[in-house]
């Protein structure tokens, strides 16, 4: 924005290119353990939010990826769920952009094996019992 004002002589100069940026400190993310995978599972079990939190723990997407999934990317006969995109919020409103690695853009899918359901029971097809696990 200074820039612009400089070329329209608005202001004699960019004083903030004068100031060094500070330093960005990167944090490691810290990855849940098996026993507290398993103690926010059981403490969601029943409530709406357990398959959408048992999906994130197995696909170890982000946030925006788990959001933007649809069902044409579930693949219940091979078993893969494939992550094409991102939901973002911004001032505009929620849109769809591309992965944070761009790796479907670039032609890479990155696609994840879903569980295998137990054999169907009660004239249930496989694939319905798929569907149904993960809902």
């Amino acid at each position: 924005m200074l820039a612009w004002a400089v070329k329209m002589s608005l202001v004699g100069r960019n004083v903030v290119s004068a100031v060094d940026a500070p330093a960005v400190r990167r944090s490691e993310a810290k990855a849940f353990e098996a026993d507290e995978i398993a103690r926010v599972l059981d403490a969601a079990r029943g409530t709406r939010w357990h398959s959408f939190i048992a999906l994130a723990f197995a696909l170890g997407a982000r946030r925006g990826e788990l959001l933007a999934l649809k069902w044409p990317v579930v693949d219940f006969e091979r078993g893969v769920v494939r992550i094409e995109g991102s939901l973002s919020q911004t001032k505009a409103g929620v849109t769809m952009k591309g992965t944070k690695t761009d790796r479907v853009r670039n032609g890479a899918a990155l696609i994840v094996r879903a569980r295998r359901s137990p054999p169907a029971e009660g004239g249930t097809s496989r694939r319905q019992t798929r569907r149904r696990r993960f809902l």
